[in-house]
């Protein structure tokens, strides 16, 4: 079963209300409106513009449909980085959480977790753009 069949929402509505609606992140889209695209970086690949990539409705929208205003992302970091004073925090707890070990490298739902260092990692990059979190 799927988390829209288990909720009867649709992955951006569920998105909204279970995480950027409680951490009050306001700038972050799906469809970024014209009004607001100015706020986003240009991709550049080789210093020459390069089109996003719009994964929005499409079989890849979890992987990278949404787009952050710096603010937003910051927001998400916080609410990372100290779960417990969070208003989603058994949702972070959960994700942050082992479910699979191979050697000393283990993961959680969304992140790579090394338990015994005591950090948590999640990168990611579309061309043009690059991130990471550590």
């Amino acid at each position: 079963m799927s988390l829209e069949e288990a909720y009867g929402e649709d992955f951006e509505s569920l998105v909204k209300s279970k995480i950027l609606n409680p951490l009050g992140m306001k700038d972050t889209y799906f469809e970024v409106p014209a009004s607001e695209l100015y706020r986003f970086p240009q991709a550049n690949v080789n210093g020459e513009p390069w089109p996003y990539w719009d994964l929005y409705k499409t079989a890849l929208s979890a992987a990278g449909s949404m787009r952050s205003t710096i603010r937003d992302m910051a927001l998400y970091v916080k609410a990372n980085l100290n779960p417990e004073s969070s208003p989603i925090s058994e949702a972070i707890e959960l994700a942050q959480t082992p479910i699979f070990q191979r050697d000393s490298r283990w993961v959680g739902m969304n992140w790579m977790l090394n338990p015994k260092m005591g950090f948590v990692f999640h990168g990611g990059s579309t061309i043009g753009f690059n991130s990471s979190l550590l």
